[in-house]
């Protein structure tokens, strides 16, 4: 089927009582005549059109496109939101990103919520933010983690070093960088996994100078 012919469908339903219902209908049609990923670029263009339509939650047309998931979709739904975001493509693209781990592939999905923030309407904006916000608490929360266990490291390192001299007792140095190390497990990390054993390298494993995190 034609990227043509899907948008004249589209816009034939896009005055229903109710659009989301109808959208329920044609996708199934498109199923039933196996449209393929060539339907994603009308699709999206449709939604940038049409921003206030109420789509579904998601809605038959999101999970729709999200069938071509690691089949072209992405990369469309990026060009999309990054050009002119929409309350529900902004969204679309916030559902890949949960769904995907790799940092390298959610470097440019976070980099195209970043770009739409300034092309966005008020309340858009207000969703892009309500998703990026988490994203760079957390990046702050582990900037905090390396930067203390930078210091923490240097520290064992030094008392190490003075039980190596005789100036301290080993099992001093060790409760003394085990009672160091609580309070930073305590504000930056998860409470899911226990703290980690004691170990510490010199020079240090955690840099913030050299481990850049963006």
């Amino acid at each position: 089927m034609t990227s043509k012919r899907i948008s004249e469908q589209l816009r034939a339903i896009a005055s229903a009582e109710d659009f989301a219902t109808s959208t329920a209908g044609l996708t199934e049609t498109w199923r039933a005549a196996d449209v393929g990923v060539e339907s994603v670029e009308p699709i999206l263009r449709f939604m940038e059109e049409h921003p206030t339509l109420d789509y579904g939650m998601p809605g038959p047309l999101v999970h729709f496109v999200e069938e071509f998931h690691s089949n072209g979709h992405e990369e469309k739904l990026i060009e999309s939101v990054s050009k002119n975001p929409t309350m529900v493509t902004v969204w679309m693209l916030n559902r890949v990103l949960n769904g995907t781990e790799d940092p390298a592939k959610r470097r440019p999905l976070i980099w195209a919520l970043e770009q739409a923030s300034s092309k966005a309407d008020e309340a858009t904006l207000e969703r892009i933010q309500g998703f990026l916000c988490p994203m760079q608490e957390a990046v702050d929360v582990l900037r905090e983690y390396v930067l203390q266990m930078n210091n923490w490291e240097r520290e064992c390192a030094a008392r190490h070093q003075a039980c190596k001299e005789g100036r301290m007792a080993y099992e001093d140095a060790i409760r003394i960088g085990r009672e160091l190390y609580a309070p930073i497990y305590e504000q930056c990390c998860s409470k899911r996994r226990p703290p980690r054993d004691f170990h510490f390298s010199d020079p240090p494993d955690y840099d913030p100078e050299r481990d850049a995190i963006s």
